[in-house]
This record gives C-alpha cells, sequence and structure tokens, in this order.
C-alpha cells in the first residue's frame, strides 16, 4: 500500500487485522484547511489492486497563539496591541478581547487581520482607567 498526503509520501504499516493501516503523518506547510489523501496499489484479501483513491481528504485545524503582553502601565494602556502567530489561517481576521479575571465583560476589544505567514497585530486598544489586576485575551 502506498499513500501520500498533500503530496508528502506516507509510510503504512498493516496491523493485526488485514484491512487496517496505520501510519504517521508530518502535516504538510500550507495554508489550506483540509490536505488530499491519495492512497493506491493495495489490495483486497483476494489479491484484487484497487483503483487509485484520490476521495479522501484530512482536515487540518488552524491554530493560532497570543504572544505574552508582559506588564501594562500608563506608558502603553491607552494603546495596547496584542500580537499573535498562526497557521492556516492567512488573510482570516481574528477577533480580540480584554477581560478582566473571572468576567464575561469585555473592558476592550478589537480585530486583526492574519498576514501571511501568519503573523497578526490586533489595532490599538484602550484599557486606560481599568483597575490593576489580571486580565485575559
Amino acid at each position: 500500500v502506498r499513500a501520500a498526503l498533500g503530496g508528502l509520501a506516507l509510510a503504512l504499516t498493516q496491523v493485526a487485522d488485514a484491512s487496517v493501516w496505520t501510519g504517521d503523518v508530518v502535516v504538510p506547510v500550507s495554508s489550506e484547511l483540509t490536505v488530499g489523501l491519495v492512497v493506491k496499489d493495495y489490495q483486497d484479501l483476494s489479491g484484487n489492486t484497487g483503483a487509485e483513491d484520490r476521495s479522501h481528504s484530512m482536515p487540518i485545524t488552524p491554530t493560532l497563539a497570543i504572544m505574552p503582553v508582559g506588564n501594562v502601565d500608563s506608558s502603553n494602556a491607552a494603546s495596547l496591541q496584542i500580537t499573535g502567530t498562526s497557521s492556516r489561517f492567512d488573510g482570516q481576521t481574528v477577533s480580540v478581547e480584554i477581560k478582566a479575571q473571572g468576567s464575561a465583560t469585555a473592558v476592550a476589544s478589537g480585530s486583526a487581520t492574519v498576514q501571511s505567514g501568519g503573523a497578526w497585530t490586533s489595532n490599538a486598544m484602550d484599557i486606560n482607567g481599568e483597575a490593576n489586576g489580571t486580565y485575559t485575551v
């Protein structure tokens, strides 16, 4: 059995059940949310060779990471920007909310467009006048 995921060869190993094959994959670098899976050169238990199968794909979940914000004080509270990185999210809009820890209400909100390559920076948000404490993004 031979297989490829997103054009990358995939090594498959037969397990105890002859109809089940397993393999480890490396997720291709791609901004796509699905990657095509091609399986070929396989045989059934009678030795009949199956046709190349391109009807399947593997969904890939986008990821978002927020860079540590650090201390916020009067020098940056009026124009706080949140930055981060992502994979498979290029060109999409990220919504950003800042909330006091334990609160469901946002004290500030903004957005960012993910650039090619995954970097993003929110528009400036004003949290000047908020009480000292811990906030979640």
